[in-house]
């Protein structure tokens, strides 16, 4: 796997572990998700998958 495979593969899991337990945790956990979604994203970036880390973002966007 590679590094900007990773970060997606680890992007998706934090979505989706902020859409399924997101009611269950509180205020700083929320915040605290919601960091780690962001500096994954900001990593998926940097490694050159800007379109795909997007689109996690995006179909979140709509589903969630």
């Amino acid at each position: 796997m590679t590094p900007s495979e990773y970060a997606l593969a680890r992007l998706h899991r934090l979505i989706r572990t902020r859409r399924e337990k997101g009611d269950e945790l509180n205020e700083v956990g929320i915040r605290l998700l919601d960091r780690a979604i962001y500096s994954t994203y900001c990593d998926a970036v940097d490694l050159g998958a800007d379109d795909e880390a997007r689109e996690c973002l995006d179909a979140e966007a709509v589903t969630g």
